[in-house]
């Protein structure tokens, strides 16, 4: 029987698994396109961050 990393089991405590199950549920397809709905909002995000900051 192999021991646990204490560094990883305290990583393990502050993920949210039931996300990682989820993602792995989805086509490889579906996993890409909410990848770049991501992307598209973080960019709209720094737009909108940049416009604000203009004024």
């Amino acid at each position: 029987m192999s021991q646990s990393d204490p560094v990883i089991e305290a990583y393990k405590r502050h993920v949210d698994r039931s996300l990682i199950r989820e993602s792995l549920r989805r086509s490889i397809e579906q996993r890409l396109e909410a990848l770049i709905q991501l992307q598209e909002f973080a960019e709209e995000l720094r737009r909108t961050g940049r416009a604000s900051g203009a004024r």
